[in-house]
């Protein structure tokens, strides 16, 4: 009996630990261009999760459940932009990629409902964002040229 006990108790923690958790929720897209069930989701070049399941919503858009490994749950945040792009494994699927624009945001709630971005819109908000930091980049180094040239004496300066 106990013997019996035993060998259950072991079973179900080796079954256990063969099922990793995962990190579900939803992204509301206005068109999926082709992503099916079991399509990758993509962070980089690496494979983090799957789409499980795509609902159709009355208001013409598309709700795509995607089940993230729990390991991979911090990449996905409030600030991570989603869109849809063809699969780097395979050409005949599809994946979701995500990618981080901003360092801040906190990490996507379990079951939570997130907006998804045109592939196109994603790559503009990625320029976008670079073009910012550099221009910012710019901006200090011509504020210390010129903070350079007022401490100048006279006599130092170029007439």
């Amino acid at each position: 009996m106990i013997k019996n006990i035993f060998f259950s108790a072991i079973t179900a923690l080796v079954l256990i630990g063969c099922f990793g958790t995962t990190h579900n929720f939803k992204i509301r897209f206005n068109d999926i261009n082709g992503l099916r069930k079991n399509d990758q989701v993509f962070f980089d070049k690496t494979a983090i999760g799957e789409v499980t399941g795509i609902e159709y919503t009355d208001t013409g858009n598309s709700l795509v459940s995607v089940s993230i490994e729990d390991q991979f749950s911090s990449l996905t945040k409030d600030s991570s932009t989603f869109y849809i792009d063809s699969n780097p494994e395979t050409e005949e699927r599809k994946a979701i990629r995500i990618i981080q624009v901003k360092d801040s945001g906190n990490i996507i709630e379990k079951n939570a409902i997130v907006e998804g971005q045109s592939k196109y819109v994603a790559i503009y908000g990625q320029i976008a964002d670079k073009f910012r930091k550099n221009v910012h980049v710019l901006e200090s180094e011509i504020n210390e040229f010129f903070k350079g040239l007022q401490n100048l004496s006279e006599s130092e300066q170029i007439k």
